[in-house]
């Protein structure tokens, strides 16, 4: 599958006992359902293409060098985002107490002027 390709979306229909096995085993996995969806369907088609003898996923090497994510790879990139958001809220706090310092420092400037006079004259 060509990384970076348009994808296509489709629906498609499962029985209620098969969709529930087809959850557990995805999370199982430390997958989504559409990711184990996908797999499959790429394993279904590569083992028609070698029933008939075709090679359109290439050689072996190809096959030996692409590691698959495990379930830990997931739990490290969950871990990085977890870590990602909370660096960015304590930014945004950050942010929020500087912006209303400066709100009450304006606010106090303006109280503190006579009436009739503006800033900066």
């Amino acid at each position: 599958m060509a990384t970076g390709a348009r994808m296509h979306q489709t629906t498609v229909r499962f029985s209620a006992d098969l969709w529930a096995q087809l959850e557990h085993e995805a999370q199982r996995l430390g997958i989504s359902a559409a990711h184990y969806v996908r797999d499959s369907t790429l394993a279904r088609l590569a083992y028609t293409a070698g029933q008939r003898g075709d090679h359109p996923y290439g050689g072996q090497e190809e096959a030996n060098s692409s590691r698959r994510a495990t379930p830990a790879d997931n739990l490290e990139e969950s871990a990085a985002v977890w870590e990602q958001a909370r660096l960015a809220r304590a930014r945004a706090k950050t942010v929020r107490t500087d912006a209303r310092a400066a709100q009450a420092r304006v606010a106090r400037g303006r109280a503190e002027r006579p009436p009739g006079v503006k800033a900066g004259r």
